[in-house]
């Protein structure tokens, strides 16, 4: 199916803003994610290159672990408020828990 640029229904996006703020909020979830990710790796190597004393790796290990734990609340208030679309949209929770939306069109 081509259009032109005559037709100005092929060139506009319909979005509803609750899926938009839906999709927001799950990218900043992904990004936290990747980043803490990343801090993790970083910390486990500066512990294998000798880096830190105990003491310090002590105070990287509870950061990180609290930075989980607190990405992990984030995830847990995003699906929460999403509970009431969730009776309008069919979800299917993926292989780590995450929901994705099926349409059933």
């Amino acid at each position: 199916m081509t259009a032109g640029p005559a037709d100005p229904q092929t060139l506009r996006i319909d979005l509803d803003s609750e899926q938009v703020g839906r999709g927001l909020s799950h990218l900043v979830v992904v990004v936290l994610e990747v980043l803490s990710e990343l801090l993790e790796r970083q910390a486990v190597r500066r512990m294998d290159v000798g880096d830190l004393d105990a003491s310090q790796i002590e105070a990287l290990g509870l950061g990180v672990m609290n930075g989980r734990r607190q990405i992990d609340q984030l995830r847990a208030a995003v699906l929460a408020a999403e509970q009431p679309a969730a009776r309008t949209t069919k979800q299917n929770p993926d292989p780590e828990g995450r929901m994705n939306e099926k349409d059933e069109s």
